[in-house]
């Protein structure tokens, strides 16, 4: 388990604990946490848990000695402050009252109230009368040893709750903290270390505007005029010196964002901050100036654009409209989506109020960041800047109209308005809904202002949607924010800093060792009476009265559940009657289906079997275009892999052409090296006394020239041979590439030759299905005289359909054919060997049809033909019929064909076998009719009735039906 999830089960037990818990274990976890862990596991939490949280904790300081240690741990969060000051108004007057009376426990109880005293207190907390003493003690502290960490207890002081304590000063008093402060300035300290220069500026701003804030003049006043203090007018005062304090304060923020210097990032945060108020006091024509003041100041600029949320709005402020870049932008807006989730509540509202005027003209319009509850709070106070910056900045507002105008946020929109306040999940009902209350007002303040102030060129908001937010503005329930969980607090009135006057003897009790110890073991004797009676008497009262509430709870919980319930039973029921309505319609209707269903099924069964080895053959060319068009994906995904290699097979020729000009210009400098040094060498041949020396110089010169020659050559012939392999490879894959491109239309025109085949064959399937009723029909007396004219008349309409179909069908054969013969998959065509030469002509069109064969097998045929006649010679004309068999029970009839028609059906049967290639499964043969009488029920040649079969045998052989 981490140090997190640990600290947050242990604070929940704490909380939940109905009687006072050890806070041992919440002491060790709180050494090993951080302070991001920490306030992450406050910050989760509803007021009434803090708040008695706070109060555990305050009620063992007096018990145990770790609990000041906890106390001070616990405060850094901002919510577990709050809640400690509001229930407990007295501690922070006794804390303050130690710290300055204590010499020994100084920095401890110290660091407790610079935390305290960091943020404004609550309204109803005044500020200590001891408060005043605190301050200017620290601060002679911080003159004795200027240092990082005492400077910035004094900022956040000032900053906090310790902001008007100067206007309260003696006038002596105010110019000593001044002179201190601008010799502190003047210090090599301050030039040193950039952390202690951003505390001190925000020092100076604090002492200049302690009434009003932090917040830039809007008067015409001069520099000098509009600073009162001596280190205002240092840093401010003309524009040299505004030039060299934005300088040092861009320096100061480089060097909070360089990480690894020591730097955490909560005083970052706080010291860029501190940067961005420096330059709002500065003059604007100041600060559009100071990047062309010097070179040092325009790379100053160029290294502050990778920063995030209080860096981009000191860039933006320093920057200026104009050269903010797209990616800036688009980097703010996301810190705005995210910022919700790290900001501190009390310093985002200042932040935002910076940085959105000034990036509002190029923010998207599709910045949106959706509410979380675990963010609710930072979500209001984004609103709240939003709205601010809607009045005020034309361009934000127009951004925000067109994104409200598009479909998306419509919609979002209208279920905005109808949706209600959801609280499921939270611990504290209470909490949660005036959290969604506080956002769902803010944010329809938002879109209301918008809609308010939109101008005539502009986008504007539907108005039933703005009539609806204003009708959802009168639907708010009234929220209580007194939450139930709270306990009442008990009345300890605190002296107030105003009112010292009045009670000029406060405190001084406390100086007196005797009146202190004797309070101490007052209260030591008075807690351990208070332990005895709980042990014995109290804490099982205690007991019962936390088990009395909570089964009150749970009843009360049970009886709402038990109303939810008897409504979700009552809505059951009226359903299961309407379902049971539905369901006896729907059976009266089943029966009915499956009275028609058993009819249907009884003709249907009839022809199931005759479909089914159709429907296999069907199933089986089904699947194999199914595996053929796996296969072509397949070949498709390997073109495109092939294509990627390709790509990168063409960088790395050209990063190897780069590389050979790089090796040739060096080559080309070894020479003329070398053409320098024989030069120098015939020069220095002429001295005689040096003639070794310069012998020796110039043979090693030469060698090294040589050995680089030879190395440069190699590595050039090196890179050759790659280019010349890189580019044999990339024409290998390009043919391959043209190769299985040719393959792809071959192919598919094979798969849409086949669908057409199908479905042809679908049609002659209907016409086999029209002879057979035909000749069943035939055996009545009443339709003797009339089906053989239908089949007369439709059999030539029929054999032209199928005539036009099979040239077709030749046709697109011999032309995939032809296509296929240049591809890899010819070798396996049968059609591939006919391509070149002359195809056999059809016979003269006779008045016969074509059946189609379907393929059964040998073993599977029924025996429905009494004799074949293949052993009897063919007779040159049809025969009589038969006699009847004396039990009337069936009829033999017989013909014959002629031995010409024979020979030639035998002739294009065996054509047709030789061209029908991968079609195998389309088998004809044509049958004569010219010489069957039309009163005779008979089907042409060896024909078996509910077959569709045609014999391959004997075409003379005798039919039983």
């Amino acid at each position: 388990m981490d140090i997190g999830t640990a600290l947050s089960s242990e604070v929940t037990r704490i909380i939940e604990c109905p009687y006072p818990a050890s806070l041992a274990g919440l002491a060790d976890l709180l050494a090993r946490a951080d302070i991001s862990t920490i306030r992450a596991c406050i910050h989760s939490r509803p007021p009434c848990a803090v708040s008695k949280l706070a109060t555990i904790v305050c009620e063992a300081l007096p018990l145990w000695a770790y609990a000041l240690r906890v106390l001070h741990a616990l405060s850094h969060a901002s919510e577990f402050r709050h809640e400690l000051l509001l229930r407990n108004p007295g501690l922070l007057n006794a804390l303050l009252t130690q710290a300055n009376s204590s010499h020994q426990d100084f920095k401890d109880y110290t660091e407790l109230c610079v935390l305290l005293l960091s943020r404004p207190l609550p309204e109803s907390i005044p500020l200590p009368a001891a408060a005043q003493s605190f301050f200017l003690h620290v601060f002679e502290k911080a003159i004795q040893t200027p240092h990082v960490d005492t400077l910035k207890s004094v900022y956040s002081m000032l900053n906090g709750a310790c902001r008007q304590i100067l206007s309260h000063l003696p006038l002596d008093t105010r110019q000593q903290f001044d002179t201190e402060l601008c010799q502190i300035l003047y210090s090599e300290n301050a030039a040193r270390d950039s952390m202690l220069l951003l505390w001190c500026f925000g020092i100076v701003l604090l002492v200049e505007h302690s009434d009003s804030g932090p917040e830039p003049s809007k008067t015409t006043e001069t520099m000098e005029r509009q600073w009162k203090t001596s280190s205002g007018k240092k840093l401010f005062g003309s524009t040299k010196s505004s030039y060299k304090t934005i300088t040092l304060t861009c320096l100061s923020v480089i060097w909070a964002l360089k990480g690894s210097v020591g730097v955490s990032d909560d005083d970052a945060i706080e010291g860029i901050r501190i940067a961005s108020r420096t330059l709002r006091f500065v003059d604007q024509h100041v600060r559009e100036s100071w990047p062309r003041s010097s070179s040092l100041a325009g790379n100053t600029v160029q290294k502050l654009q990778p920063i995030l949320l209080e860096a981009l709005s000191f860039y933006a402020t320093i920057a200026g409209l104009e050269t903010l870049q797209s990616e800036t932008v688009m980097q703010y807006e996301q810190c705005l989506v995210e910022a919700t989730q790290f900001a501190d509540p009390d310093c985002l509202g200042e932040t935002l109020a910076m940085s959105l005027p000034a990036f509002a003209p190029r923010i998207q319009e599709t910045c949106v960041s959706p509410p979380s509850s675990h963010e609710l709070t930072n979500l209001v106070i984004l609103v709240d800047e939003l709205k601010t910056g809607v009045s005020t900045s034309e361009p934000l507002r127009t951004k925000i109209l067109v994104a409200l105008s598009s479909d998306t946020l419509q919609k979002k929109s209208w279920r905005f308005i109808q949706a209600g306040i959801k609280n499921e999940g939270a611990s504290c009902r209470t909490y949660a809904v005036s959290l969604h209350a506080k956002l769902t007002s803010a944010t329809t303040a938002l879109l209301l202002t918008t809609a308010l102030g939109t101008q005539i060129e502009e986008p504007a908001l539907p108005h039933t949607l703005a009539l609806a937010l204003i009708k959802k503005l009168d639907q708010y329930p009234s929220v209580t924010h007194k939450c139930s969980h709270y306990l009442e607090t008990a009345d300890c009135p605190t002296i107030s800093l105003f009112q010292q006057g009045s009670t000029p003897h406060t405190g001084q009790h406390l100086q007196d060792w005797r009146h202190r110890l004797r309070s101490e073991l007052q209260s030591q004797s008075f807690y351990q009476h208070l332990e005895t009676r709980c042990d014995t008497v109290e804490e099982p009262l205690r007991m019962e009265q936390e088990k009395s509430k909570e089964l009150e709870q749970r009843a009360a919980d049970d009886r709402f559940h038990l109303d939810g319930l008897e409504d979700e039973k009552l809505s059951i029921a009226d359903e299961n009657d309407k379902v049971t309505a539905q369901l006896e319609a729907l059976k009266a209707d089943f029966a009915e289906a499956n009275e028609r269903a058993d009819k249907m099924l009884q003709y249907r069964d009839r022809e199931l079997d005759e479909l089914k080895a159709t429907l296999s053959q069907l199933e089986e060319a089904r699947e194999q275009q199914e595996e053929a068009h796996y296969n072509l994906n397949e070949q498709q995904e390997h073109l495109r892999n092939e294509r990627e290699i390709t790509s990168r097979q063409v960088e790395e020729v050209a990063r190897l052409k780069n590389r050979e000009s790089d090796l040739e210009n060096r080559l080309g400098v070894a020479e003329t090296e070398l053409e320098v040094i024989s030069g120098r060498l015939d020069d220095l041949q002429a001295l005689r006394e040096l003639k070794v020396k310069y012998d020796n110089s110039t043979e090693a010169a030469s060698i090294k020239a040589e050995e680089e020659r030879n190395e440069l050559s190699g590595q050039l012939q090196s890179a050759l041979k790659n280019n010349r392999q890189a580019k044999d490879a990339y024409d290998e894959t390009r043919k391959d590439l043209q190769l299985l491109q040719t393959s792809i239309p071959p192919l598919k025109n094979r798969i849409q030759e086949l669908t057409d085949r199908c479905s042809e064959q679908e049609v002659e399937l209907d016409e086999l299905r029209t002879v057979r009723k035909n000749v069943l029909a035939s055996m009545g007396l009443d339709l003797a005289t009339q089906n053989p004219l239908v089949i007369r008349s439709a059999s030539p309409s029929r054999e032209h359909r199928r005539r036009e179909s099979a040239n077709n069908t030749q046709a697109i054969v011999t032309k995939v054919t032809k296509d296929m013969a240049n591809t890899t998959f010819a070798s396996s065509d049968p059609y591939s060997s006919q391509s070149g030469g002359s195809h056999h002509k059809r016979p003269k069109p006779r008045p016969s049809f074509k059946v189609p064969a379907m393929h059964t097998p040998y073993t599977q045929k029924p025996a429905l033909i009494s004799r074949p006649a293949s052993t009897k010679p063919s007779p040159r004309k049809r025969s009589a019929l038969g006699q009847m068999s004396p039990n009337r029970r069936h009829t033999t009839v017989g013909f014959a064909i002629s031995d010409n028609e024979d020979e030639h059906q035998s002739t294009n049967s065996h054509l047709m076998k030789k061209r029908r290639g991968s079609l195998q499964d389309m088998e004809q043969a044509d049958f004569d009719m010219n010489d069957v009488p039309a009163g005779t029920p008979l089907t042409p040649g060896n024909f078996t009735a509910g077959t569709g079969r045609v014999s391959d045998e004997d075409y003379g052989s005798m039919t039983d039906l």
